[in-house]
């Protein structure tokens, strides 16, 4: 798993209680998901720099939040509309389809490779190539 089980908290914290009928149960998974959610943005940018070489570092980082973000956070609402007229407004078909995300998250983080401890992708670039280029 990337940087520290802690940063996948509110992933799993969000899935544990979605699907109760308690409703208490519910916010309490509402307020640890969403009020960890720092865990998980906080090595975030850290983690994506590492992940690309140098030379595509920006535009891979930028494409792939950018894309997740447009079809979890684009079409979620889309969707949970659908499943909620589809199923006579019954909540169950959208805590599935939230703990649908939930383990599509925890397969590609636990895909992913560390970069903390190995060797990363960070180039460096001598000092005289670097002042070369700025003042060109």
């Amino acid at each position: 798993m990337w940087r520290s089980p802690v940063s996948l908290a509110p992933v799993s914290c969000g899935t544990t209680f979605t699907s109760t009928w308690i409703p208490l149960l519910i916010n309490l998974a509402l307020i640890l998901s969403i009020g960890g959610n720092g865990l998980l943005l906080g090595p975030q940018a850290a983690f994506f720099s590492e992940l690309f070489d140098v030379h595509v570092r920006y535009s891979g980082a930028s494409f792939s939040y950018q894309v997740a973000s447009m079809l979890a956070g684009g079409l979620t609402p889309l969707l949970a509309t659908l499943l909620l007229a589809r199923f006579h407004n019954a909540f169950w078909p959208i805590a599935l389809y939230i703990i649908g995300l939930a383990l599509v998250t925890l397969v590609c983080a636990s895909l992913l490779r560390e970069t903390c401890h190995g060797k990363s992708s960070v180039e460096t670039i001598p000092v005289e190539a670097a002042t070369a280029r700025v003042t060109r």
